[in-house]
């Protein structure tokens, strides 16, 4: 599965796990020109390893420390009660210079940091380690992940992880402390957005419009906003172009803001940061 123009110079990169979000960045890294040859991954099941590998033509084996001795990137991408464990079993087989990324959510640098430490080898306790939240839209190479260094990572580890996941969206580098906060906007945003639209498909059934006319009304209307927005125009400017006074849209407007819809949001953004704190204490706790 590549698109040509491979580069040969590209990291090597290890997968550990191969689900979901592992394989759509696969995917676009392979479209991306990337040498099948230089990604590799891991899967527990047999039948497991026999599909991905099957499925974007890469090697793909039991996890071990075998599996990443070679990798210049390896990318912990388990569910989080096992990325811990699992990157404990790969140690024997990092080098010094392996740059270690997790797409694990609620795991952090200090976590993970402590982990390679606690092997007791040396040269692992100054690795670099880097954490990822990548959003679902990474699944149709329009998502954004957050990218935060941890202690030792340098900008060298920092563009060996922004370059694969710039391949399913665009990056943003930030601090840790603030991945809880964006976890909330963007990691859960798709889902606060598919609610909206689900209420505006009920809406519009409700004043008499056809569900498949009233679905495919707003799956095109939010494409277009995005579109919008994405090239540039401000939120605010958008709606007031749309809003004229005295106006359906103004009336509209009005119904939303008396309901307490931009005071929901600020809510619900509160309460996904603050569960995500939550989510992210026991790990760090274990140290």
């Amino acid at each position: 599965m590549s698109t040509g123009g491979e580069r040969t110079d590209r990291p090597r990169v290890c997968f550990l796990g191969a689900g979901t979000m592992a394989g759509a960045v696969i995917g676009g890294m392979l479209s991306a020109g990337w040498p099948a040859d230089r990604i590799t991954a891991t899967h527990r099941r047999p039948e497991g390893r026999a599909a991905v590998a099957e499925k974007y033509g890469i090697e793909v084996t039991e996890t071990s420390p075998e599996a990443v001795a070679d990798a210049d990137l390896v990318v912990v991408a388990v569910k989080p009660y096992a990325a811990l464990d699992v990157l404990a079993s790969v140690v024997e087989g990092l080098s010094p210079h392996t740059v270690v990324a997790s797409l694990c959510a609620g795991i952090t640098c200090a976590a993970m940091e402590s982990a390679l430490e606690s092997t007791g080898r040396v040269q692992l306790a100054r690795l670099s380690v880097v954490r990822v939240m990548p959003n679902t839209a990474c699944l149709v190479r329009a998502g954004v992940s957050g990218i935060s260094a941890g202690r030792h990572a340098d900008e060298q580890a920092l563009a060996r992880v922004v370059e694969v996941m710039q391949t399913v969206g665009s990056t943003v580098e930030i601090p840790e402390a603030q991945q809880d906060a964006l976890a909330a906007v963007s990691g859960s945003g798709g889902a606060y957005l598919a609610l909206v639209a689900e209420a505006m498909i009920e809406a519009g059934v409700h004043q008499g419009l056809p569900r498949t006319v009233a679905d495919d009304l707003v799956r095109q209307t939010f494409a277009g906003a995005a579109a919008l927005l994405v090239e540039g125009e401000h939120p605010a400017v958008l709606r007031e172009q749309v809003t004229s006074p005295a106006g359906s849209t103004a009336a509209a407007i009005n119904a939303l803001e008396s309901a307490g819809v931009r005071a929901a949001f600020l809510s619900a953004i509160a309460a996904a940061t603050e569960r995500n704190r939550a989510l992210g204490a026991p790990a760090d706790e274990s140290r």
